[in-house]
């Protein structure tokens, strides 16, 4: 008969194999999450939905939600 020999460091079992696993999938989703989330930013600005970054008291209709790039700035409906 043959006897199976257990080396110590043999290799990992299946739950250390199932946790590395894991992690790698969240560690990516981190990852793809973060270049998503700053396209989405980018998506978000005001320019790009048509709207025009103007100091706050010129502005009478105001995008909520926008940003504009600099202090102090609101986005506004474009008037043209």
């Amino acid at each position: 008969m043959k006897q199976k020999l257990h080396k110590k460091g043999q290799g990992f079992s299946l739950l250390y194999k199932a946790i590395i696993v894991l992690l790698l999938i969240v560690l990516v989703s981190i990852l793809i999450g973060r270049f998503i989330g700053g396209a989405g930013q980018k998506i978000a600005n005001c320019t790009n939905k048509g709207g025009v970054c103007v100091s706050a008291g010129e502005c009478t209709f105001p995008y909520t939600g926008l940003s504009c790039d600099k202090e102090g700035e609101v986005c506004c409906h474009s008037t043209g």
